[in-house]
């Protein structure tokens, strides 16, 4: 067997970070981040790209499309690719690129680390060995987070904060919502998860465009419904609401304001503040407004419906608010798991 050929990607992040006077930011550069944390040189060649050398709060929709772009150019010329990147947004680039980089044929690993590169106790170099040997997988293809020894799909990672009386360690900070964790590592080991069904996808075509005019709503109680009108130029609206997607009919002008935005073509999709199912189609605040048109949003995470319509609206911008809803209740990349978004599961 060969030795492998892994591109590494760069983009910033607590992965690449040093204490400084102005906090912690991104101080190392690829070149640092190889020699210091490379630890397979016999086995495989590692060759570095540095896009951004950012905070993640600093990646927004057109990194995602440079980021998909340099993977789309070099992927032929290598076995696999590690994109290194800071964990705050680093579910919405995940989701992102597992749309962009639909039916991949080689494994596309999305790493970085909780600790700083010069904390002693810092996760860079686990994780960053961990990265390299998913990206080296031959039976492995599409966009995943590799973290804390978790392997998760990139359209249903998330980022979690430990709570008091959580006994996960501190630097294990990635869940998989709605899907079980796609496998394990460690010791350089991969264990896949024999209760994770892959989704079977078409052929590679990439469409790397997004299109950030996408309105989002947090539902809270008394919250006034007239906020609604202030995306009237979106090409999408998500309300993130309560349950099973209900949304307020004895306060507020919810119905009518919903009414404004679909009566302009622009979609309203439903999902749920719980992390669970949004149907719509148990209680009456959610029945009322499916029939009106709204579209329930089943069980994709939070971070995937935002860039699932990001990435819809970007790369197809001719379509009707319907056409939009067609595709959105399309299951693209696995980010509807052993559901049809069309009726519950």
């Amino acid at each position: 067997m060969g030795r492998k050929k892994i591109l590494f990607i760069a983009t910033g992040g607590t992965f690449s970070s040093a204490a400084s006077p102005d906090g912690v930011k991104p101080a190392l550069s690829i070149d640092d981040m190889i020699s210091r944390f490379h630890k397979r040189e016999k086995d495989i060649d590692i060759t570095g790209i540095q896009i951004t050398n950012l905070d993640s709060t600093n990646i927004e929709p057109s990194h995602w499309q440079a980021f998909a772009q340099t993977i789309q150019d070099h992927v032929s010329q290598v076995d696999g690719i590690m994109l290194g990147h800071g964990t705050d947004t680093m579910a919405y680039t995940a989701s992102a690129l597992s749309f962009a980089l639909t039916g991949i044929d080689k494994p596309v690993i999305i790493t970085g680390s909780a600790r700083s590169a010069d904390h002693p106790g810092t996760d860079a170099g686990r994780n960053f060995d961990d990265a390299c040997v998913m990206a080296a997988q031959r039976n492995l293809s599409g966009v995943y987070v590799c973290f804390g020894g978790r392997v998760i799909h990139g359209a249903h990672a998330r980022k979690e904060e430990l709570g008091s009386d959580n006994i996960r360690d501190p630097v294990d900070i990635f869940v998989s919502v709605n899907a079980p964790e796609v496998g394990k590592i460690s010791g350089g080991i991969w264990t896949q998860n024999p209760d994770y069904i892959p989704h079977n996808v078409s052929p590679f075509n990439s469409h790397t465009s997004f299109d950030p005019r996408i309105g989002y709503v947090f539902l809270m109680p008394g919250l006034s419904s007239s906020i609604l009108r202030h995306h009237e130029h979106a090409k999408a609206v998500i309300i993130d609401s309560f349950g099973d997607g209900g949304i307020p009919f004895t306060y507020g002008d919810w119905e009518k304001d919903i009414g404004y935005l679909l009566d302009r073509d622009i979609p309203v999709v439903v999902i749920s503040q719980t992390g669970g199912q949004a149907t719509m189609s148990v209680y009456e605040p959610g029945l009322r407004m499916k029939q009106r048109g709204v579209t329930p949003g089943m069980n994709i995470m939070r971070e995937a419906a935002i860039t699932k319509l990001m990435w819809i609206a970007g790369n197809y911008p001719e379509l009707s608010g319907k056409s939009m809803m067609d595709m959105f209740t399309k299951n693209i990349c696995g980010e509807y798991y052993m559901a049809s978004p069309s009726s519950p599961g």
